[in-house]
């Protein structure tokens, strides 16, 4: 049973279809158009397989300001759970490492605070800055 129609067969199809009103039709690029009432779960998965990867933001943020994170991105992410038990340090790895970990930064761009300034320093603060440039965040 076909679920998916070449684009000459499909594009007049689509024309009859339309002019019907019909929405059993959708089409998903210039040479696919799915069917939705021939439609069953392992074409709604071959579709979500056959879709792109896309880089996660964070990765590619990373990759703007620290390649040597960036590079071991996937190893950084499976040695959280590694490393420790403890579930705080693994939480506060995880946002680390997603660019979701709040700081002064943040904190002033939505209004919480009025300046963003490291505490110790006076420093513009920003994630990079509080974990591997500080000199009073290093000390410690």
């Amino acid at each position: 049973m076909r679920r998916y129609l070449s684009v000459e067969a499909s594009q007049s199809l689509i024309t009859r279809r339309l002019s019907k009103q019909d929405d059993n039709l959708f089409q998903l690029s210039k040479d696919k158009v799915l069917i939705f009432p021939k439609m069953r779960c392992k074409d709604y998965y071959q579709l979500f397989l056959e879709k792109e990867d896309k880089l996660p933001t964070a990765k590619k943020t990373w990759s703007e300001k620290n390649e040597v994170i960036a590079d071991h991105w996937e190893k950084s992410i499976n040695n959280i759970y590694k490393t420790t038990k403890d579930n705080k340090l693994k939480q506060s790895s995880f946002k680390l490492l997603h660019r979701i970990l709040i700081t002064k930064k943040e904190l002033k761009h939505y209004g919480i605070v009025s300046n963003s300034e490291c505490v110790e320093c006076h420093e513009p603060d920003s994630l990079e800055y509080t974990f591997m440039e500080c000199t009073s965040s290093l000390k410690l």
